[in-house]
This record gives structure tokens, C-alpha cells and sequence, in this order.
């Protein structure tokens, strides 16, 4: 059933009697409350020189909370409103820092909403009456021009209550002229511009006691405060900068001790928000100061199991282990935690393994790589080649499991690849060189190039091979000579 009928339908069930004495929690329409809002600020900044504008949409969201919920923060405010709205002020009086933040704003909303929910006409009458008034209202509300008005600002309660009781002098008027089946009269309509006047002028008024400590200090309870800073802690949140949950948590703690119970509600919020680590910050605190609270173990190891299967998914080993050992060591009775890290914990001993035998891998075909340069310098191809096939075979056995000694492993196939490939040119172009007539010129060449060179037993082979191809030449001659014509 839609609760404005559901209203109705209850009403209508009451007796006549009974009506007159009944009061509504929601006075005003919507519209007509962020409207006196509204002006309250700007009548404020304009005459009070107090810099509130910047903060408009803190103090416009403020205004438009529910009713339930400013009933569910002042239980008594249906029957006593103006006792709610002191009970406020003084709050706000003793947490107003140095300057105006924009939870501070919204509760300041807030307030200006119960001023005009508590100073608006027709709070008293017929429910009936008081929704069509309100109605009405909000379909003019845009038109009303404000009176010049000033109110002298002392007692807070004297205050409240005088507004209060002129806000209700024109009721039974107001009132009649809906029974009659006028609907909206002349008399509620002259009186609107005064009447919404008064509530903005209440607003602005109590705003300015608040801020400029006209509004005298109270007493505040634990609970006020600690209300508030959980009130504080939900608003940043919300709004998820956590540089600015940050520094209102700084703020925050200069006004009342956080007790374990406002801290697990507070590491609650910032965890559903996403902000786990932050959460956990105040898991751990409340572990400190309270150790007995299983609520909490409970809630840090689940979380740090959590995240260490997550960074085992992403083979992130050593945070996993660091996030199951945080588990195991907030909850030893945990189910898992403990088997999870030393799990976790053979893992990384059978990966090092793995990758020191990569390297040793990489190592040694490094080696071999470069005793295949040395043969090659002298010009053992054969052998050069040998070891560098050598140094492949090392190469192909690194895996590609750890990024660098696979990036080694890839750039060293390429450089012994390119490498043979080299070698192989180098033999063929030497045989070449060492075939055929025109040997000799060559092998000189080739000698003079290997005495630069300290290896004898290279020179004593490319000699007795010179010398050996000069008497098959010498042979071949002289057959040809003593050969009968």
C-alpha cells in the first residue's frame, strides 16, 4: 500500500477528537525544506560574512535526509521538537572545529531541515489538512518573496519556542478555510511570505549561534560523540576519497577515545566500501586493545586467507605466503591457514630450485659460448662449433618460467644461431682458399697471419701441408718430363 494512503486510511480510522492532538514528524513539503535551507544560507553569507556557500551541496543533501532517520539520531523529536534541535546545536557547538568540513555541512543540513520541519504552520491540526497545506505550498513555494525581518538570538530553547508558537497562530484559520472547501485562503496565503520568512530566519539564526559560539557549550554525551563520528565515518566513506577519510580520521579522534565497538563498525564500513587494508587497520587495532574478541580474529584471517588465494592464483607466492602467515598467526585455530602456508611454502622452495638450475644452466652455456670464441680465433672451426652446440643444448633446457633467464635463454639460441651460421661461411671461404694452383701465395698469407697468432702447432700443420702439395706438384712434373713424346 502506498504510504501516503496508508497515512490517509489510518488517519481517517482516528477519531475526531483524537486528531486535534496528534502530531506529524514531517512538516513542510519536500521542496519547501531545501528552499528554506537554501535561503537560510544565502541569507547567512550575506549578512553574517560566514563563508558557506562553497559547501551548498553538503548542506542541500543534509537537508534532504529522511525523517526516519533524523528520528532514528533524536528518538524524542516527534514530541519534542525544539528539545531535538538544542540537543543538535549543542552537538555541533562541541565538534565545530576550525573550520567547517563537509560532514559538518551536511549535519548543519540536517538541522536546518528539523528548524523547518519544528517552525512551519499547521504542525497541530487535522493530518488531512496539513498534507494539502503542505502541498500547496510546494506548488508556490518558488513564487514567495522573503520579509526583512531580525530576530534577537539568546537562549536557544526561548527561541525555538517562541518561533514555535508563532509559527502555529494562524492554525485554526489555515485550518478552517480546508473544512469549508476553500482549500489554499487568502489567510494562509498572506501569511506564507511570513511564515517561510520565520523558518529561513531560524535557520540562519541558529546556523550563526553554532558558528560564532553564541550557541553556549553544553553537556554532550559519549554517545552523541561517538554517533557523530561514525555518522562522520559513513558520510566519507561513502563519497570513497580515501585521502579525505583520511584526514577526517585524524580530525575525528580528537573528539571522543574510539572504543573496540566503534572501531569493528568502522573497519565494517570501509571493508564493504572496498578499502580492505584500511579495514584492516582497525581490525588490528581492536585485536590490540581487545584480544578476546573472536568477531575480529575471525574477520582479519578470513581476509588474509582470501587475499593469499588470490595472489596464489596470480602466482604472486611470497605475498601469499606473507597473507597466509598474518592468517595463521591472528587465528591459530583457523581451519586452513596454517596448511596453506607451508602449501605455499613448499612452493617457493621447489620454484627456487627450479630457477637456480636455470641459471646454473645459463651460466654455463655463457661458458661454453666463450671457449667456442677462443677455438674459433685460432681457427678450430670443428671444435668451435662442437662447443657451441654445446651451449644450445644448455640454453634449451632453461625454461620459461622465470622472465629473465628466459630473455637470456631467447638472445642466446639467436647469438649461437647466427654464430654457427658465421662459422660455416668462414670454413667454406677457407677451403676455397686452400684449393687449387695459387696454394702458395695463399698458404704464405695465411701463415704470416697465424705467426701473428701464439700457436706453433697450427703453423708446423699449414706447413707440412705446403710442403706436401709442393712435391705432388714436383712428382706430377717429372712424370710428364721422362713421359715418351
Amino acid at each position: 500500500m502506498n504510504m501516503n494512503v496508508k497515512k490517509a486510511y489510518i488517519w481517517a480510522l482516528l477519531p475526531a477528537a483524537a486528531l486535534a492532538w496528534c502530531l506529524t514528524a514531517e512538516a513542510w513539503g519536500p521542496r519547501t525544506q531545501i528552499s528554506v535551507v537554501t535561503n537560510a544560507l544565502y541569507m547567512l553569507s550575506k549578512d553574517g560574512n560566514i563563508p558557506l556557500t562553497r559547501l551548498e551541496r553538503d548542506l542541500r543533501a543534509g537537508a534532504m535526509t529522511p525523517i526516519e532517520l533524523l528520528e532514528e539520531e533524536h528518538p524524542g523529536f516527534r514530541g519534542n521538537p525544539a528539545g531535538a534541535i538544542e540537543s543538535e546545536m549543542r552537538l555541533l557547538r562541541r565538534v565545530r572545529g576550525e573550520r567547517v568540513d563537509a560532514y559538518f555541512a551536511y549535519r548543519l543540513g540536517m538541522l536546518g531541515k528539523m528548524i523547518a520541519v519544528a517552525t512551519a504552520p499547521m504542525r497541530n491540526t487535522n493530518p488531512a489538512y496539513q498534507e494539502t497545506y503542505y502541498n500547496d505550498v510546494d506548488q508556490r513555494i518558488q513564487g514567495v518573496s522573503l520579509r526583512p525581518t531580525r530576530r534577537a538570538f539568546t537562549d536557544p530553547r526561548a527561541y525555538l519556542d517562541a518561533v514555535i508558537m508563532e509559527a502555529g497562530a494562524n492554525n485554526d484559520a489555515i485550518a478552517r478555510g480546508y473544512q469549508m472547501g476553500a482549500g489554499f485562503s487568502e489567510i494562509a496565503n498572506m501569511a506564507l511570505p511570513e511564515d517561510i520568512t520565520r523558518s529561513v530566519r531560524a535557520v540562519a539564526d541558529i546556523w550563526r549561534g553554532i558558528l560564532t559560539g553564541a550557541v553556549p557549550l553544553g553537556d554532550v554525551s559519549d554517545g552523541q560523540l561517538q554517533r557523530y563520528v561514525l555518522g562522520a565515518f559513513d558520510f566519507y566513506i561513502t563519497r570513497r576519497n580515501e585521502d579525505e577519510i583520511q584526514a577526517a580520521a585524524t580530525r575525528l579522534a580528537a573528539l571522543t577515545p574510539f572504543t573496540p565497538d566503534m572501531r569493528v563498525r568502522i573497519g565494517d564500513m570501509l571493508y564493504e566500501a572496498g578499502f580492505h587494508d584500511r579495514a584492516m587497520e582497525e581490525y588490528e587495532a581492536v585485536r590490540r586493545a581487545a584480544p578476546e574478541r573472536r568477531d575480529v580474529i575471525e574477520k582479519i584471517a578470513e581476509f588474509n586467507v582470501r587475499r593469499g588465494h588470490e595472489a596464489l592464483e596470480k602466482r604472486q607466492l611470497e605475498t601469499a605466503l606473507d597473507a597466509f602467515d598474518k592468517a595463521r598467526n591472528a587465528d591459530p585455530l583457523h581451519p586452513t591457514a596454517e596448511r596453506d602456508y607451508m602449501l605455499v611454502e613448499a612452493m617457493i622452495v621447489a620454484r627456487d630450485s627450479r630457477q637456480a638450475a636455470d641459471r646454473e644452466a645459463v651460466r654455463r652455456a655463457g661458458d661454453l659460448e666463450t671457449r667456442a670464441e677462443q677455438e674459433a680465433m685460432y681457427g678450430r672451426y670443428a671444435q668451435a662449433i662442437a662447443l657451441l652446440r654445446e651451449a644450445e643444448q644448455a640454453y634449451a633446457a632453461v625454461s620459461e618460467e622465470f622472465p629473465l633467464e628466459n630473455q637470456q635463454r631467447i638472445r642466446g639460441l639467436n647469438n649461437i644461431r647466427y654464430r654457427m651460421q658465421e662459422l660455416k661461411q668462414e670454413i667454406t671461404a677457407n677451403a676455397q682458399v686452400l684449393s687449387g694452383a695459387g696454394f702458395a701465395p695463399d698458404a704464405v698469407r695465411l701463415a704470416r697471419k697465424q705467426l701473428l697468432q701464439p700457436d706453433l702447432t697450427a703453423l708446423r700443420a699449414m706447413v707440412a701441408a705446403a710442403y706436401q702439395e709442393e712435391i705432388r706438384a714436383l712428382q706430377t712434373r717429372m712424370q710428364s718430363a721422362l713421359s715418351p713424346p
